[in-house]
């Protein structure tokens, strides 16, 4: 189902949204709420293209490109792609492989169909494609991931997220569609078609970076924490020690009252839900090796590694 490059998240998901059996519902908001999180109303309703949906045919597919949600940090995109011809195509999101069930692996209930990709498409004597959409920009990045979601129709709904190396403002990324014909007998790839579209986005809303350092007189395997705020969710980049550290210790942030922050939305590895920035972030370090968790330590400001971006 998802494809991870340099990263590998296993979450264990179920979901009561995977019928889309309304009008067209929101393969970003899907994902996220499978991974569990519950994007708010008010981000939901921002998701669309400024100039609306885009739809086009690349040879025997057609594409419709839906939404990108883009919080100066985090960029995620869904699309939807169907065969122009159902009668002699079969097609199978990037994300699935031939082995994949035809109906999909989130429990949809669009069809019944329980054939894999392979199976179908030899048993129906069809064209068997593997279609990519994504931003061709999450190739130079150091991970990103794909998935789908099945729909009525032969719809397929994908989609894609990556993080940046460091957070921005306004950025233009290229829409990239890749068509492969899967040859039935020995599974291989050809290409056969691609696309290319420019995509002007900003930031949800203001983007604000900042870094907490570690107080003088302590030893900790954790030196300094950058949280970066955005319309979404808070990240954290932690500042370990030596790599050593950062494979032994994890981390949790807490408020003044020292309670724990939630965490925010996956694939994002460290995220959390924050109103604002605190003045001081109590951060508590723990050694995965035996459980053990130390005092919590207040990291405070850094009014020199400070900065803010605005978004939209």
């Amino acid at each position: 189902m998802s494809i991870f490059l340099a990263i590998i998240l296993a979450i264990g998901m179920q979901t009561a949204r995977a019928n889309a059996d309304e009008a067209f519902e929101s393969g970003i908001g899907w994902y996220l709420d499978i991974v569990g999180y519950e994007l708010p109303e008010q981000l939901l309703g921002r998701l669309s293209l400024e100039q609306g949906t885009q739809t086009f045919s690349i040879g025997e597919v057609k594409v419709t490109l839906r939404e990108i949600l883009y919080d100066g940090f985090w960029i995620y995109t869904s699309a939807s792609v169907m065969p122009s011809s159902p009668d002699g195509v079969i097609i199978m999101p990037g994300s699935a492989s031939f082995g994949d069930p035809v109906r999909g692996g989130y429990g949809e209930t669009a069809h019944s169909d329980e054939r894999t990709f392979l199976e179908a498409a030899q048993q129906e004597g069809k064209r068997l494609l593997c279609v990519y959409v994504y931003p061709r920009e999450f190739d130079e990045m150091s991970f990103y991931f794909l998935d789908h979601r099945q729909d009525a129709g032969g719809e397929s709904v994908m989609v894609a997220g990556s993080c940046l190396d460091a957070p921005g403002g306004e950025m233009t990324i290229h829409w990239s569609v890749q068509v492969f014909e899967v040859d039935k007998d020995t599974g291989s790839y050809t290409l056969i078609d691609e696309s290319e579209l420019p995509q002007l986005i900003q930031p949800l809303g203001d983007v604000i970076v900042q870094s907490y350092k570690m107080p003088d007189g302590e030893a900790l395997a954790l030196t300094g924490i950058t949280l970066i705020h955005t319309a979404l969710t808070t990240y954290a980049i932690p500042a370990w020690a030596d790599e050593a550290a950062q494979e032994r210790y994890a981390f949790s942030l807490m408020d003044e009252g020292l309670r724990e922050y939630a965490a925010g939305p996956a694939p994002a590895v460290f995220s959390f839900e924050m109103e604002q920035l605190p003045g001081k972030l109590y951060v508590q370090v723990s050694d995965l090796r035996s459980i053990e968790g130390f005092d919590p330590v207040a990291f405070a400001r850094s009014d020199e590694e400070s900065k803010e971006l605005n978004g939209k």
